[in-house]
C-alpha cells in the first residue's frame, strides 16, 4: 500500500508541475516579476512606487498595478521572446466589450500596440529590459523574479 502511495504522489506531483506552463514552455521568463525599477534616459524614476507585477505564461504578459488600499489595475499583452536578446510586449489587441483591460498601463510607458523591448542582462532572478521610444526616450526596467 505505501508503494502505490508513493507512486500516486509522484504521478500527482508531475501533472500539476506540467499545468503550470499550459501549452509552452517559454524559460526563465515564466512566472511573476516585479518592476523594482524604471529609469528614462539613464534617470531613475522616484514617482514609480515599485508597484508593477509582469507575470508571463505562454504568449501572455499580465501586467498588474497595485495601489494602496487593496485596489489594483489588470492589463493583458502578447508575449513574444523574438530571441536575439529581444521581446515583444504587444497590446495591439481590442476588445469591444472591454477595452481598457487590454491598454498598455499608464505606470509602464509602454505604447498601446507592439513594444519590442531589448535584454541587456538576463538571469533566471533578474532582467534588465530596454525601450527605445520614438520620442528619442530610452526607458529601462529592472525586473526581479518573485
Amino acid at each position: 500500500m505505501r508503494n502505490l502511495t508513493v507512486k500516486f504522489i509522484g504521478l500527482l506531483s508531475l501533472i500539476l508541475a506540467g499545468c503550470t506552463h499550459n501549452n509552452g514552455y517559454i524559460g526563465d521568463w515564466f512566472g511573476t516579476w516585479q518592476v523594482t525599477e524604471i529609469t528614462v534616459n539613464g534617470e531613475k524614476q522616484d514617482s514609480y512606487k515599485r508597484n508593477m507585477f509582469f507575470k508571463f505564461q505562454t504568449d501572455i504578459c499580465n501586467i498588474i498595478t497595485v495601489y494602496p488600499h487593496n485596489t489594483y489595475d489588470e492589463h493583458f499583452a502578447r508575449f513574444k521572446n523574438e530571441g536575439n536578446n529581444t521581446i515583444l510586449i504587444d497590446f495591439g489587441y481590442t476588445d469591444e466589450w472591454n477595452p481598457i483591460e487590454f491598454d498598455a498601463p499608464e505606470e509602464s510607458m509602454f505604447s498601446n500596440g507592439p513594444n519590442i523591448l531589448n535584454v541587456k542582462r538576463e538571469s533566471s532572478r533578474e532582467k534588465l529590459l530596454t525601450l527605445r521610444k520614438e520620442e528619442g526616450l530610452t526607458i529601462t526596467y529592472k525586473l526581479k523574479k518573485q
